[in-house]
């Protein structure tokens, strides 16, 4: 995908939702100059190619 490992701080299982969350850690504050994606919502398009057994 692109994000090193290290930036990777969580990931969750969510079973009843049949979903999952990483949590990654941000190249600068939210909110900050430059900051492309302020809710941190906009980075799972990429995911949608994912096949989950």
């Amino acid at each position: 995908m692109g994000i090193p490992q290290e930036r990777i701080s969580d990931f969750v299982e969510f079973d009843v939702a049949n979903a999952i969350k990483f949590t990654i850690y941000r190249l600068r504050p939210s909110g900050s100059p430059g900051d492309w994606d302020m809710l941190g919502c906009q980075q799972y398009g990429p995911l949608l190619e994912i096949e989950i057994p």
